[in-house]
C-alpha cells in the first residue's frame, strides 16, 4: 500500500468514529477517496501550482536540552501554528549532548520538547525569522522514577535501513541502528528490539549499541504469506519457507508455522504474532488458523502505525486477545510502534496537499460538476469532523515508541530478564498513561493467592494527561467502569479503588485506562 493510500485508509479509519452522524454517505475506500482527490488535484492544477510558488523563508533554531540539569537526547516536535502554510509538522531528536541546529521555514510555532512518559514536557512559542538564529535552553523535569519501582519500558517493533532495498529489502527506511537507539532514548526508552524484515544483518551493529541505560534486544519480523511472526530474541535467523502453486496447501502452511515457533524458542526466542488484523492479506493472521495461536508467547494487539479505535484491526486484535484469554489461552499482549521514519514526517507532504486541495474546494466549488457535488460534501464533513483527529494523533503518536511496553522486573534488565517478563506477562502497554492495577496484592502476569470470591483491584496512575476512564473487563463478562478526575490529583498522580468485585465466577481480570486513542493504556490478565 502506498504511502498516500495508507493515510487516506487512516482517515477513513477516523471517520468511522468521529463521523457517526453522517449527513451524507462515506467513500467506500482508500482508493475510491484518492481517485476523487486526484480530479480535484487536476482540475485546479494552476490554483495549486500558484500556491506553491509561494517563496518560503527560513531560519534557524539552536536548542540545548537536559533534564533534571542531566544530558541526554530528547525529542523536539514543532508545530506550525500561523497556518501560512497550515499543518507543517517537524520532528527532530537532540544528538547525545542534548544540542540540535536544525533550518526552519519562518513562521510561528510551538516547540514540544520531550523525554518519555515519565518526564513533563516543555512547551513553547517560537517566532522563526528568516535568515535569524534563534537559541533556547530547556530543562524538562522527570516526576516519577519508574526504574526505582521495577518498571522498564521499550520499544518491540522498530525497522531500520536493512529492511531498505540497499539490503535487499522492500520497506523504504533510511535509520542506521545508531540513529534508532538514540531515537529510543530520547523518548525515554530502557530497552529496545530492531525488528527488520528479511534478514538479521541489523543484529550486530544493534547488539553494539548498548549504552549504560539501554537494552538492544535482537529481532526479526519473519513474513509467512499469512501474517508476520516476530522472532524476539532469537539467535539464528529463524525463516518461513513460503509454498508456492502445488505445494501451497494449508497442512504445509501449518507445518511451516509449527515450524518457526518451535525453532524461534530452540533459539532462546519468544515467537509473537503481529499485527494479526493488518492491511492486507498476506500481512495478516489468517481467522482458520486460530487454533495455532496457543503455540505462540504473546500476539502484537497494538500496531503503532494505526490508531486503536474500535472498529480497526488493532481493536479487532484486542477482541481476539480478549476471546483467547476467555478460552483459556494465555497469550500476552504486547505493543509496537513498526516505525519505518523516525522523523514521522511520511505524511506532512500529503497533509499539506490536501490542506491546499479543501481550500481550492471551498474557493471554486461552485466551478465544479454538479454530481460531484455530494461527494465534495463529504469530503467538506471528513474535513471539520474527523480529520483533526486524524491530525493530533499522526503529531502525537507516530514515531518511535509512540506506543510502548512496560515490563516488570525485581533485578537490573538485560536481554534475558526482559524476554522472561513478556513470557511471564509482567507488561502494560501504553502511549501514555502509566497505568498499575493490583488485584490484592497481585500485578498482570500474576496470580492473586486468596481464593475470597470478592477483591479489591486497586488502580495506581501516572500521566501527563489524565485518561477519562478506567476499566475492568473479567473473564465472566463483566465489564466495570470508573470515571477519572479530570486532572492528576497530586504531581500527575490518580488511584483509586474497585471494592468488593465479585470474581467468583471469573479467571482474570484486565485493567485498561483512556480517554481517546492518543491517550491509553491496557494492562496485561491478573489470574485468579
Amino acid at each position: 500500500m502506498s504511502i498516500a493510500n495508507k493515510f487516506l485508509s487512516v482517515w477513513l479509519e477516523f471517520d468511522e468514529v468521529y463521523r457517526e452522524d453522517k449527513i451524507i454517505g462515506s467513500f467506500k475506500n482508500a482508493n475510491e477517496l484518492a481517485d476523487i482527490l486526484s480530479w480535484i488535484k487536476r482540475f485546479g492544477e494552476d490554483y495549486i501550482e500558484s500556491y506553491n510558488d509561494a517563496h518560503k523563508q527560513f531560519g534557524v533554531l539552536k536548542m540545548k536540552t537536559t533534564v533534571d540539569n542531566r544530558t541526554m537526547p530528547c525529542e523536539i516536535r514543532l508545530h506550525k501554528t500561523d497556518k501560512k502554510p497550515e499543518y507543517q509538522f517537524v520532528k527532530r531528536i537532540t544528538n547525545e549532548q542534548g544540542e540540535i541546529e536544525i533550518q526552519v521555514p519562518a513562521g510561528t510555532w510551538q516547540a514540544e520538547i520531550s523525554h518519555g512518559l515519565t518526564v513533563d514536557s516543555a512547551f513553547e512559542e517560537i517566532e522563526i525569522n528568516p535568515g535569524k538564529i534563534i537559541d533556547r535552553k530547556v530543562n524538562l523535569h522527570q516526576f516519577v522514577d519508574l526504574r526505582k519501582l521495577g518498571w522498564y519500558n521499550g520499544e518491540l517493533h522498530h525497522h531500520s535501513i536493512f529492511s531498505s532495498p540497499v539490503y535487499n529489502g522492500t520497506d523504504d527506511v533510511v535509520d542506521t541502528p545508531a540513529m534508532i537507539r538514540r531515537s529510543m532514548q530520547a523518548t525515554g526508552c530502557d530497552f529496545g528490539a530492531l525488528s527488520d524484515h528479511h534478514n538479521i544483518l541489523n543484529h550486530k551493529e544493534w547488539i553494539l549499541e548498548e549504552k549504560e541505560n539501554f537494552v538492544p534486544i535482537i529481532s526479526k519480523e519473519i513474513s509467512t504469506s499469512n501474517g508476520h511472526v516476530m522472532a524476539i530474541g532469537a539467535k539464528e535467523n529463524v525463516v518461513y519457507n513460503i509454498p508456492y502453486e502445488n505445494n501451497r496447501t494449508d497442512e504445509i502452511l501449518r507445518s511451516e508455522f509449527l515450524k518457526v515457533t518451535k525453532k524461534i524458542k530452540d533459539n532462546g526466542g519468544i515467537p509473537q504474532v503481529n499485527h494479526p488484523f493488518s492491511d492486507s492479506a498476506s500481512t495478516s493472521w489468517r481467522t482458520d488458523f486460530a487454533d495455532i495461536l496457543p503455540e505462540f508467547t504473546s500476539i502484537e494487539i497494538w500496531n503503532g502505525a494505526n490508531p486503536m479505535l474500535k472498529g480497526n484491526g488493532n481493536g479487532k486484535a484486542f477482541r481476539l486477545w480478549i476471546n483467547l484469554l476467555s478460552k483459556g489461552i494465555k497469550i500476552n499482549a504486547t505493543a509496537g510502534s513498526d516505525t519505518h521514519c523516525i522523523k514521522a514526517n511520511q505524511y506532512e507532504e500529503i497533509k499539506e496537499e490536501l490542506c491546499i486541495i479543501m481550500k481550492l474546494i471551498m474557493e471554486k466549488r461552485n466551478e465544479m460538476p454538479d454530481n460531484l457535488q455530494d461527494r465534495l460534501h463529504i469530503l467538506e464533513e471528513m474535513w471539520n469532523k474527523s480529520y483533526a483527529a486524524l491530525n493530533k494523533w499522526i503529531r502525537t503518536s507516530l514515531g518511535t515508541a509512540g506506543v510502548r511496553n512496560y515490563i516488570y522486573s525485581k533485578e537490573k534488565i538485560n536481554q534475558k530478564r526482559i524476554l522472561d517478563e513478556i513470557h511471564n506477562g509482567r507488561v502494560f502497554i501504553t502511549n501514555g498513561p502509566l497505568l498499575f492495577p493490583d488485584l490484592d496484592g497481585a500485578i498482570p502476569g500474576e496470580t492473586r493467592k486468596s481464593g475470597s470470591s470478592l477483591a479489591n483491584v486497586n488502580i495506581r496512575l501516572w500521566s501527563k494527561k489524565m485518561p477519562k476512564e478506567i476499566h475492568l473487563y473479567l473473564s465472566d463478562g463483566q465489564i466495570l467502569k470508573k470515571q477519572t478526575s479530570s486532572e492528576p490529583a497530586n504531581n500527575f498522580f490518580y488511584s483509586c479503588t474497585f471494592k468488593s468485585v465479585d470474581v467468583e465466577r471469573s479467571k482474570w481480570v484486565v485493567c485498561t485506562a483512556g480517554g481517546d486513542c492518543t491517550n491509553l493504556a491496557i494492562a496485561n490478565p491478573i489470574y485468579l
